[in-house]
């Protein structure tokens, strides 16, 4: 059994909220509420800037990605805890339109 499973849970269920909230975001070209709580710092700098030329630019997102993410590594010990997750995403029936 292992050990970390509870907290490898918990680490991809906030980031299926992350994603979730990003995707939101892109529908509408606007910052989704829960978005603060799932990302921050460079996360969440990045999901402003790409909502920042989608704004731009009049266009959204339609459709949905597929997520397949992975935990790659998982520190609950160190200060700050720290984790890494790889997603492979399929983005196939993800698609930029204009918004009007």
């Amino acid at each position: 059994m292992d050990p970390q499973a509870g907290e490898k849970a918990a680490l991809l269920a906030a980031y299926g909220a992350m994603t979730a909230a990003e995707e939101r975001s892109y529908a509408t070209a606007k910052v989704d509420p829960e978005l603060g709580k799932h990302a921050t710092d460079k996360a969440l700098a990045d999901i402003q800037a790409t909502l920042f030329w989608y704004q731009q630019r009049g266009t959204v997102m339609k459709g949905a990605p597929v997520h397949s993410p992975a935990i790659d590594s998982l520190d609950t010990l160190g200060d700050p805890l720290r984790a890494a997750v790889t997603d492979c995403m399929d983005s196939s029936a993800y698609d930029k339109v204009d918004k009007a």
